[in-house]
């Protein structure tokens, strides 16, 4: 089911924030249900639009998501100053995480060891930001971006090559010959590319 939102973008700051608002007009954002949610929110649409519109850290503050309800209220009640924004119209739509079909008591270790190493590198990267700042606080990234990297790394043509390897294969070498390193050492650069890629750039 898709819900309206408003967002304002400030035509105080430096971005030029009409041509930002004309280009989202009317645009669908999927929203990946990471928390059995009943309907998406306003700041995950809006982590999706500045991901879209490839705006840099110091422009996120000055960007506004609103439900549309909730817009209405804002702005009969006086609190929006309508001459402080440009303003455009998106939809967001909830839509249901894949399920780990893959990973089953057997396999569970591996799931759990890409895991804590994917952790390793969220908090290694962080350290590098400015400010020591991830898009995703560390409560949204332990319930969002962490568990979501590792279903993909744990879904990769190595991982699980290695996993439905025989014995001998797996003992003579696999994770040399496959990835010229280590296995933790790997997952963690796995990482790090995701990482980069899909919430950092």
């Amino acid at each position: 089911m898709k819900k309206t939102f408003i967002v304002l973008f400030d035509v105080g700051h430096t971005f030029d924030a009409r041509p930002l608002a004309e280009s989202i007009e009317g645009e669908n954002f999927e929203v990946v249900n990471q928390s059995n949610c009943e309907t998406v929110s306003a700041l995950k649409v809006r982590d999706q639009i500045i991901k879209r519109l490839e705006l840099d850290e110091e422009d996120h503050e000055h960007v506004g998501v609103y439900p549309l309800t909730d817009f209405m209220d804002e702005f009969n009640d006086q609190h929006i100053d309508d001459d402080s924004y440009f303003m455009g119209y998106v939809t967001g739509t909830l839509v249901e995480k894949p399920k780990p079909v893959d990973v089953n008591d057997e396999t569970r270790w591996m799931h759990d060891y890409i895991l804590i190493h994917v952790a390793r590198t969220w908090e290694r990267v962080r350290m590098t930001q400015p400010h020591q700042e991830m898009p995703q606080d560390n409560i949204e990234s332990a319930e969002d971006s962490i568990p979501s990297i590792t279903y993909t790394i744990f879904n990769n043509d190595i991982i699980q090559g290695f996993l439905t390897a025989s014995e001998e294969v797996k003992s003579d070498n696999y994770w040399g010959k496959n990835t010229g390193t280590m296995s933790d050492w790997y997952i963690e650069q796995v990482a790090e590319d995701i990482i980069k890629k899909d919430y950092l750039d």
